[in-house]
């Protein structure tokens, strides 16, 4: 966001500032500098833009093959994980004045620790949603995994596509570009629910509503608190490589 003054909250990690002109006391971050002319308003309105032109962009990656009645097989996730990703990395080089920032920062080791411990807690909502699902909605949840396991690839590939694409593409995405652009215009808490908002739709599966919301939240804490977005990668990567063997295939 564009301040004329000091802003009164920190941006790395969204705690207030008693005293605007210092340091963080909550992460440590440095003032905020503030130059003597705000960023052009129509500079920012087109980070805006963009960062909701790439999330239309990828839902509508996700949508096409449901309109083309394309066969959801190993084969077809690939290509879409190859698209998916050159369409983020470019638009993590548009915005690399807001994503360079947070991949410069490896995060403390304290957020390293708390992104791991979390682990347990996002599988273990994972579980319920889908025993909840099985049991109460008589639903069997889709799992993608299960393409690279009938066309008969080994758990490593399944690993690559479903656990570390995903954490590394993303969190590029979504806290990078996404949230880069819309802490510009928005308060930082409310950065964090809106992209989690985001996220749970772009993966289309509203019966796990309540899990998905939980982990954008998760996931976009994490990013607000440690100032980069290594952490939120990695329990984002732990979580799904911890699913995907539970569910893999014996």
């Amino acid at each position: 966001m564009a301040y004329r003054s000091a802003p009164s909250f920190c941006r790395s990690c969204g705690t207030p500032r008693s005293k605007p002109g210092e340091a963080c006391e909550a992460c440590g971050a440095p003032a905020e500098v503030v130059t003597a002319t705000p960023e052009d308003p129509s500079r920012t309105a087109r980070r805006f833009f963009s960062a909701l032109a790439l999330y239309f962009v990828l839902l509508g990656t996700l949508l096409l093959p449901f309109a083309l009645a394309v066969q959801w097989d190993a084969a077809m996730l690939d290509r879409l994980l190859v698209v998916d990703t050159v369409l983020v990395i470019a638009w993590a080089v548009a915005h690399r004045k807001d994503v360079g920032p947070r991949l410069r920062n490896r995060g403390r080791l304290g957020s390293w620790v708390l992104a791991t411990a979390l682990v347990p807690v996002t599988v273990g909502l994972a579980l319920g949603n889908v025993e909840l699902m099985r049991s109460f909605l008589y639903v069997e949840p889709i799992d993608p995994s299960s393409a690279y396991a009938m066309a008969g690839h080994p758990l490593w590939i399944a690993l690559l596509a479903n656990a570390l694409q995903p954490a590394v593409v993303e969190e590029l995405a979504f806290r990078g570009v996404i949230f880069g652009a819309l802490e510009r215009v928005m308060e930082p808490r409310t950065v964090v629910v809106v992209t989690a908002l985001m996220f749970t739709v772009l993966h289309l599966a509203m019966l796990g509503f309540v899990f998905l919301v939980a982990m954008g939240l998760l996931l976009g804490w994490l990013r607000l608190r440690s100032g980069s977005l290594y952490p939120a990668m990695w329990l984002h990567l732990c979580h799904n490589a911890v699913m995907l063997v539970l569910q893999w295939p014996s």
